[in-house]
């Protein structure tokens, strides 16, 4: 359930004069008093709210995540406030600085439509080519695709990409720019959904990972991790994973000036199990 209806996070850059408005509407102007917001939040000091919005008191980033579930601000509502908290708790420039910009990639990624598509994720070229059109001024043509990925991927394919990122409005004509741009759009799949597609998908930039070895340094980064876990802890693990995934993107896939793509390939699977039957 998300409260703010009238009264949208988006819209301050102060969370104590979002507070006021919040108060004001969904509170005081119900007859609700100051009093009722505390015990809905679990705060135990009746008046918290009123030095709050006084700025007679500071908000502690703890109290913050509290504050947030208690309005009922969903995640990127909640990302956005307890940014905004921050940011008006540190008097470091450089701090205020790097916090502005993360309130700038929330307010990003909440301006995107959210589509589940599993026919985007079952081509990998899909996703290399949608990345690739987030470049500006990138030629989505068919040489200079397959030039950029230095001919890793064959011409039918990017054809048959471009016409199926095309048709199912991924990519929109600008007639500004005369090209094709990306909608702005965040695309989301089904978590373990097992398609013959998808495992392909996930194959292919394996392959591409082994032809990436001999990559300068500089340009590639190769890390594992072999470590012994409960089977119980498998579905942790793969949330702890997916998570790493979304914070990564969050924090690093918004940049004003991109010229490269790159691509993360994490695969967590079972070496040894202590639990496989001999076989005699």
């Amino acid at each position: 359930m998300t409260v703010l209806s009238t009264v949208s996070i988006f819209g301050y850059l102060n969370f104590r004069l979002f507070l006021e408005d919040y108060v004001r509407v969904h509170y005081l102007d119900k007859g609700k008093s100051y009093r009722a917001l505390s015990k809905h939040c679990g705060i135990n000091s009746p008046n918290y709210f009123q030095q709050i919005i006084a700025d007679q008191k500071n908000m502690s980033a703890q109290m913050a995540e509290k504050v947030a579930v208690g309005l009922h601000l969903n995640k990127t509502e909640s990302a956005f406030f307890t940014s905004l908290v921050r940011l008006d708790s540190t008097n470091d420039s450089k701090e205020k600085i790097r916090i502005l910009e993360e309130l700038k990639a929330i307010m990003l990624k909440h301006g995107k439509k959210t589509r589940i598509d599993e026919g985007f994720h079952s081509n990998w070229v899909n996703q290399v080519i949608w990345t690739l059109a987030q470049i500006k001024g990138f030629p989505l043509t068919v040489v200079t695709i397959q030039h950029s990925v230095r001919g890793s991927i064959a011409s039918e394919e990017i054809e048959r990409s471009l016409a199926f990122l095309i048709d199912n409005k991924y990519l929109v004509y600008d007639a500004a720019a005369a090209s094709y741009t990306p909608q702005n759009l965040q695309i989301e799949t089904a978590n373990d959904l097992r398609n013959f597609d998808l495992r392909n998908n996930h194959f292919r930039f394996l392959q591409m990972a082994q032809l990436r070895l001999g990559d300068a340094l500089q340009e590639r980064e190769f890390q594992g991790l072999t470590f012994a876990i409960a089977r119980s802890q498998i579905p942790e693990l793969k949330e702890k994973i997916r998570e790493f995934v979304v914070d990564l993107g969050e924090k690093l896939g918004e940049p004003t000036d991109p010229d490269v793509v790159m691509r993360i390939q994490i695969a967590a699977f079972i070496l040894g199990d202590s639990k496989k039957p001999l076989i005699s």
